[in-house]
């Protein structure tokens, strides 16, 4: 089953009183390619003897009780059809909260995530908390929702920090995020500028040091491409400062985005924070080994 069809699904699942109109409006696809969707869905749940939906004159879509044994089948362990435990409905809800540039309303986020209102209200004082912990502040508003409050800086070490404590998180970002983190494409640019400007500055990172700044430039460049650029910066690392400059440069030119002097300087921080590996003789060979692994 298409991703799309298995979304459709589970709206249907998870709400009453959805029409052909409703659906083609949410996918933004038209009202054809939903019946289409409807009869690929009919065709599942007959395959697995279940009930088949039914659409009325109005083009309200009518569902029987046994249509909820759908999720079991069309679970493969994605986001969208895994039950998320309590702790990573937090994690996710700070990850809506930090993707998004305007106010979200508790019902989006429930909707998001699948479960129901109560349950996202339940869990949003764990979920302010979580974020207080990075410097980050959730603001409610009565008539247009949630917004959250801090530097951008903070907000992606706080994304950061998810990521260095779970390699699958990076999926999750990407999945709230609309898929628009970074491809593989991408991905494989910031490998090659990385390793290109060691070698220009001289500056060989740790392997873990190495993932540390492939992840933050992932997130960057994912920050920028919605126009969140980092906070006019007072200090910088004077010793980093060219190489951020050089890897800044070069992902701006084949990531196809706009950096500032103030990502520079900010960047010139974060390569201070990391480690290298000393000069030496063995540090030739360990330069070897470290680049044919990656």
């Amino acid at each position: 089953m298409k991703k799309r069809t298995k979304e459709i699904l589970l709206e249907i699942i998870n709400k009453n009183d959805l029409t052909i109109s409703d659906l083609a409006t949410l996918f933004n696809v038209s009202q054809r390619t939903i019946r289409n969707d409807l009869n690929s869905i009919n065709e599942f749940l007959d395959s697995n003897n279940l009930s088949l939906l039914a659409l009325c004159s109005n083009g309200k879509i009518e569902k029987k009780k046994d249509i909820e044994s759908a999720y079991e089948l069309i679970s493969d362990g994605d986001f969208y059809t895994y039950k998320l435990s309590k702790e990573e409905r937090k994690l996710m809800i700070a990850i809506i909260l930090i993707e998004s540039s305007e106010y979200i309303t508790l019902s989006k986020i429930a909707d998001t995530l699948f479960v129901s209102r109560a349950t996202a209200i339940n869990d949003l004082s764990h979920v302010k908390e979580y974020l207080k912990s990075g410097n980050l502040t959730v603001i409610s508003h009565a008539n247009k929702g949630l917004r959250l409050e801090g530097l951008e800086s903070d907000k992606r070490n706080f994304l950061l920090n998810i990521i260095l404590s779970d390699k699958n998180n990076q999926n999750l970002i990407s999945s709230i995020n609309n898929n628009n983190m970074i491809v593989n494409s991408e991905m494989e640019i910031i490998h090659k500028i990385i390793n290109e400007q060691e070698h220009v500055h001289g500056k060989y990172l740790t392997d873990s040091s190495y993932n540390k700044l492939k992840n933050y430039l992932l997130i960057s460049i994912s920050r920028l491409k919605q126009g969140e650029l980092i906070e006019s910066q007072n200090h910088v690392c004077d010793t980093k400062l060219p190489m951020a400059q050089d890897l800044l440069k070069y992902i701006s030119q084949y990531c196809n985005i706009i950096s500032t002097m103030d990502e520079a300087k900010y960047l010139s921080k974060v390569l201070n924070s990391l480690r290298y590996l000393k000069k030496s003789n063995e540090s030739k060979s360990m330069v070897r080994i470290q680049l044919i692994t990656r």
